[in-house]
């Protein structure tokens, strides 16, 4: 519809293209990544904060991405379900709250988290019906102890990840609407032995990274270039990504 309306070629199906050639469909944004890494000469580090984070890391001179869990979704979930607030502002009515051990160590034996990448996930397992879950395990645990420990839960499933890159010193670039949630950012940031890069070039920042990303590959499929089969989002096959129409 946006092509007949506008007149202007659209590039679309990004993720089916690559589920196709046997890749996850998710995250893109590390194709991206690696060529930002490229451009620095660095093997930088990134970790997207949105309803759910995902990373680019180094495995050795392998660039690897892939959905760490949930960021702020269960959080935001918790505090529209039980706050009535749509989320929790720089994560301060979380530190309100006390981290349940009991509660954290049922959700993080979750399967998810124990999978080897690539990966990635969402709502559909993600969810409310998944906190209540958890939570039916534990008695008598506070609604902000909850939310305390489900901030606690973005924390550390991105902070074990981020502690798996094999570059020493790596610099990292976090970016997404969860970077707003300062108690998740600078909890990571104490977890990791990592830099932060507050900026990373080219008018890119935090709020514009995906937009700039998704033209990126758009311009790419335009121009005919082909992802080979890499580690970032598993896929087996070399092909183009995207559908022009």
């Amino acid at each position: 519809m946006i092509r007949e309306l506008t007149d202007i070629n659209v590039v679309a199906n990004f993720r089916q293209s690559d589920i196709n050639f046997g890749g996850q469909g998710a995250p893109l944004t590390g194709y991206f990544q690696h060529y930002l890494s490229n451009l620095h000469k660095k093997k930088l580090a990134f970790l997207n904060l949105g309803g759910f984070a995902n990373i680019m890391i180094w495995n050795k001179n392998q660039a690897i991405s892939y959905d760490t869990g949930p960021a702020n979704y269960l959080i935001d979930t918790w505090c529209r379900t039980k706050f009535k607030r749509t989320f929790d502002k720089s994560g301060k009515l979380a530190q309100k709250g006390e981290i349940n051990n009991e509660f954290l160590k049922s959700m993080m034996k979750d399967h998810y988290f124990l999978a080897k990448p690539p990966k990635s996930t969402g709502f559909e397992r993600f969810n409310l019906e998944w906190i209540m879950k958890h939570k039916r395990k534990v008695r008598g645990i506070k609604n902000i102890d909850v939310l305390a420990t489900l901030t606690y839960l973005t924390i550390s499933t991105v902070s074990i990840e981020l502690s798996k890159s094999t570059t020493n010193n790596s610099q990292l670039y976090i970016y997404g609407g969860g970077v707003k949630n300062t108690t998740v950012t600078e909890g990571i940031l104490n977890q990791i032995n990592m830099r932060r890069l507050k900026k990373i070039g080219s008018g890119i920042d935090e709020k514009n990274f995906e937009s700039v990303c998704f033209a990126w590959l758009a311009f790419k499929r335009l121009n005919r270039k082909v992802f080979i089969k890499s580690n970032i989002t598993g896929r087996e096959k070399n092909g183009l990504l995207g559908d022009v129409f």
